[in-house]
């Protein structure tokens, strides 16, 4: 028996899913512009080294942003390459802000790009994404 995979909403999903009392139940809104936008306080169970939230975990909600953004045009697609650039470190207990958004598609491939930012806008990470459309 041959399952179709689909890139679909899911409530239970480790960032953004309401029902995953273990995840970080972020929440992501649509901006006018069409980006997305979210904001997450990180905790000490986030870190990876003493007083640094781990760079993994940042790289996981920017790709999430940025899949949020294809979400939103009502597009199924999955990551297939994520790069991310570091400029300062996050640290627990400090506010983020989260965009991410698309920047082109070009038929099955969708490039976006993502930022995190403490809330006085100094920026933590800058993501770029490729993902491409199930089909």
């Amino acid at each position: 028996m041959v399952t179709t995979l689909h890139a679909i909403e899911n409530d239970h999903c480790i960032i953004c899913g309401q029902k995953n009392s273990n995840g970080l139940m972020i929440n992501y809104e649509i901006l006018p512009d069409g980006k997305i936008f979210g904001q997450w306080i990180p905790s000490i169970k986030h870190e990876g080294f003493k007083g640094i939230v781990h760079g993994g975990l940042l790289s996981t909600v920017i790709d999430e942003a940025m899949s949020k953004s294809i979400i939103a045009q009502h597009i199924e697609a999955l990551t297939v390459e994520l790069n991310v650039r570091f400029h300062h470190y996050a640290e627990p207990d400090e506010l983020l802000n989260i965009q991410g958004w698309i920047v082109t598609q070009n038929k099955r491939k969708i490039l976006t790009e993502g930022i995190l930012e403490t809330d006085s806008g100094k920026k933590i990470a800058h993501g770029w994404g490729t993902f491409l459309v199930i089909s």
